[in-house]
């Protein structure tokens, strides 16, 4: 009797030896500043959501059964151009493996819990070292990356690398397009969530998936699970209205506030969350299953551009257009009127009249007149670095 009792306590240890190992030592090896990063190259990108985005988010978050979707999503209107310089951007997410070096080299804490969703045992098994480090701070997430000569993204950063494409300038609602037409792109809640709000394809997990897993949903600059999987901490503090006053030149953010800002839903979360304009705030020191780490890093500084005669700059209204006038002045003839993104050559300026500051340019069309260079708080000459 003894002897059998012996034997079947071994096989219940082996049991939660297998369910629930140690963490497993590591020694600490700092990765080099851009191993395993993606460039992505400077310029302006549109970032927010337009109206016609802004309705199908609304749709499809209420076809998840989601109540008062509007307070989720108004924080990212009005859309705008922004400039960014180049820089860097993890390929993946902030692995547990990788994490775990910097807490073998004593500079980063364990996560708050070694267990994530529905995995007893997560951080420190082998068998999830090439998934994404969770239940780590905003902290946590800012000490990582700068033990590794990186740091985390801003806000703007961040969405350019999940939606703008490089080659054309395009942005798209997810990294991969406009629309969710498979379960081959990213982990959302799915028809096998564990969670309300469940999108009808099939992305093969129903918690965290290894980093990686949708090479067809990644980014046109290359960044994987920029959609879902976990939401990712960026250095920004939060404001829901930043984006009616922030600036359109490398925008670091709000001063200070009480919430910083994660990025790109997460496995458990509607269709509508993982959109590449989606923000959300939470406290600095949340620790949850649904948040990890993704890094950037700085390339060599480049000189903010400025408007130059000789130079070129970029049309950027609202929802509107801007006059092109046959002289300084708001009651002179309107030649053209000139949409969003239009590319114009300086070649005179600036002439102020009316209480603006004008500058003559020559348009695609070959007009040659003048326009604003702000008005109503937007710059609407945005320059372009040469």
């Amino acid at each position: 009797m003894l002897k059998r009792l012996i034997v079947l306590m071994a096989l219940v240890m082996v049991v939660i030896t297998v369910l629930a190992p140690a963490p497993v030592p590591v020694q600490a090896v700092r990765p080099p500043v851009q191993a395993n990063m993606v460039y992505v190259p400077d310029g302006y990108f549109r970032m927010g959501t337009t109206m016609p985005e802004y309705n199908e988010a609304l749709r499809l978050c209420d076809q998840a059964g989601v109540s008062n979707c509007s307070q989720y999503f108004n924080d990212e209107l009005p859309d705008r151009l922004v400039y960014t310089d180049a820089f860097y951007i993890d390929v993946y997410e902030t692995t547990n493996a990788e994490y775990a070096q910097c807490v073998a080299a004593g500079v980063c804490r364990t996560p708050r819990e070694f267990s994530a969703y529905s995995y007893p045992s997560y951080y420190g098994n082998p068998l999830y070292d090439n998934y994404p480090v969770v239940h780590v701070s905003w902290y946590d997430a800012q000490t990582y990356c700068q033990w590794r000569g990186a740091r985390l993204l801003t806000e703007a950063e961040w969405e350019k690398a999940a939606r703008w494409n490089p080659v054309n300038g395009d942005v798209t609602v997810w990294p991969w397009g406009d629309h969710i037409d498979s379960g081959s792109r990213l982990n959302l809640c799915d028809e096998l969530c564990a969670f309300s709000g469940r999108y009808p394809v099939r992305d093969g997990y129903t918690d965290i998936a290894p980093v990686g897993s949708y090479p067809s949903g990644a980014s046109p600059v290359g960044a994987y699970d920029m959609s879902g999987n976990v939401w990712e901490w960026v250095a920004d503090f939060y404001d829901e209205g930043y984006y009616s006053y922030g600036s359109s030149t490398n925008p670091l953010g709000p001063y200070s506030a009480q919430e910083v800002v994660r990025r790109g839903g997460s496995f458990n979360n509607p269709a509508p969350f993982t959109r590449s304009a989606n923000r959300a705030g939470d406290d600095p020191n949340t620790q949850e299953h649904r948040i990890g780490i993704r890094c950037g890093s700085s390339v060599s500084a480049v000189p903010y551009a400025t408007l130059t005669i000789g130079g070129q700059a970029l049309v950027n209204v609202i929802d509107d257009t801007l006059a092109l006038r046959s002289s300084p002045g708001v009651g002179y003839y309107r030649l053209e009127d000139l949409p969003a993104g239009t590319v114009v050559t300086l070649l005179d300026g600036p002439r102020y009249a009316d209480g603006y500051t004008w500058w003559q340019v020559r348009a695609p069309s070959g007009n040659i007149g003048w326009c604003v260079e702000s008005a109503d708080g937007v710059q609407t000459l945005m320059p372009i670095a040469r």
